[in-house]
């Protein structure tokens, strides 16, 4: 299965050469709820949206000084079937929203201590099992704890925040959650596919229509890593 991260372009580079290394040996977390510090977290949808959000937009979408680089986010396709099969777990805030009303958690607990309490047991209840998968089903979302080896990572975009000023607006436009998933996962696939130059997934939302996702690949920079054997 291919799945995707999204990050910065120089943090890209470094895992073409390292591999993609989790939380608590790179920086601390981007999101208000502490991610695992010992997991790289990964997605069938959501790629684009992870990349913006890791670049500097203080300058918005303008076009750099004259002479300067683009500026570019990334995306990383990893293969699963190259990953040890016991290190991949469901994303907690998968498990946190899936387990609303069914779980035993104290009902005085909110979001942010619930989620604590099944990010700090993904090693201990999840490993070992199909529960990622479920996790991607849900949301859209599993985690990988350790690092990605570089010999995982297959392909890598780079896209340029102005030239695909399109496609960054609708990337940023998402709310990853088990609940919006459902309604708006099958597009930010599409923005990901779009992005590979891969066939758009069906979609009843018609998303197919809407101008970002036309043949301009202006800012696209698109990088095939394993050409030999990569598993569909």
């Amino acid at each position: 299965m291919r799945l995707y991260h999204g990050t910065n372009e120089p943090a890209a580079r470094r895992a073409m050469a390292e591999g993609l290394r989790p939380r608590r040996e790179t920086k601390r977390s981007n999101w208000k709820a502490t991610s695992h510090p010992g997991a790289v977290y990964l997605t069938s949808a959501y790629g684009p949206f992870f990349g913006v959000n890791a670049i500097d937009r203080r300058r918005g979408l303008r076009a750099p000084p004259q002479g300067a680089p683009p500026v570019r986010f990334a995306v990383l396709e990893v293969e699963t079937d190259r990953l040890n099969p016991f290190c991949l777990v469901p994303d907690e805030d998968a498990v946190e929203q899936t387990a609303r009303g069914h779980d035993d958690l104290p009902p005085g607990w909110d979001m942010h201590r619930r989620t604590r309490h099944y990010r700090d047991r993904l090693m201990r209840d999840y490993a070992n099992g199909k529960a990622w998968e479920t996790s991607l089903r849900a949301m859209g979302t599993c985690a990988h704890l350790g690092a990605i080896p570089p010999s995982a990572i297959t392909r890598v975009a780079f896209v340029d925040i102005v030239a695909q000023r399109g496609l960054v607006w609708a990337a940023v436009d998402a709310v990853v959650a088990v609940r919006a998933f459902r309604f708006a996962g099958s597009l930010h696939a599409a923005l990901t596919a779009h992005i590979f130059g891969d066939p758009l997934p069906a979609d009843p939302l018609g998303f197919d229509r809407l101008g970002f996702l036309d043949t301009n690949r202006d800012g696209i920079e698109l990088l095939n890593l394993q050409p030999e054997g990569v598993a569909a």
